[in-house]
């Protein structure tokens, strides 16, 4: 069904907005579209009965799984992100994450595939003096890291897990047979690696 609505927003409103979800113009519009279709479906379940929250952190956790399906399909948003849209702080961002990617799972798994495999394709592979190669996975976010590391466990409780490399507080080492087997889980495949130093 389709259903158009409007808003009044003042310009200051308008570009404070802008400025929250980092888009303008013709994108601005179509971003707060997605936003009020994740707000209708949110009210219509609750109308319905189909949702019944018992706490405002039940809430919340439903709200950002309808703004991830709506708005973030391809891609799940980061703790920056979401302490940006909800005015909480970053800890708080990833618990909500990980209790949306948990309770909401299925209806997520898309988004977390996509996610997990594009965070593999950005897997950098860089010689060391021993002969041997490090991968990279460079992000800011930690919940993308736990997500992964509860996924890994899924798969096989022997593979490593990924780890934090030393002093560098957004790089973290991944193993080729842990890269390889969620690779293939999460990409269907087993992907190239690019070099560091092309």
């Amino acid at each position: 069904m389709n259903i158009n609505t409007s808003i009044a927003l003042s310009s200051d409103n308008q570009k404070k907005l802008s400025t929250i979800l980092k888009c303008s113009g013709k994108t601005f519009a179509d971003e707060l579209e997605k936003i009020s279709s994740a707000a209708v479906e949110e009210y219509v379940m609750m109308i319905l009965g189909d949702e019944i929250f018992s706490s405002i952190t039940d809430i919340q956790v439903y709200r950002l799984s309808r703004l991830i399906l709506q708005c973030f399909k391809d891609f799940l948003p980061n703790e920056e992100t979401v302490s940006r849209l909800f005015k909480i702080t970053l800890s708080s961002s990833k618990s909500l994450l990980h209790a949306a990617a948990s309770k909401y799972q299925y209806e997520l798994e898309n988004t977390i595939r996509r996610t997990i495999c594009k965070l593999l394709k950005g897997v950098v592979k860089t010689p060391q003096p021993d002969g041997t190669f490090m991968l990279t996975i460079n992000t800011n976010s930690r919940f993308f890291i736990e997500l992964m590391n509860e996924r890994i466990a899924g798969i096989n409780v022997t593979l490593p897990s990924i780890t934090r490399i030393p002093r560098r507080t957004s790089s973290y080492e991944i193993q080729q047979d842990t890269y390889d087997e969620l690779s293939l889980a999460y990409c269907n495949k087993i992907l190239k690696v690019e070099s560091s130093n092309g």
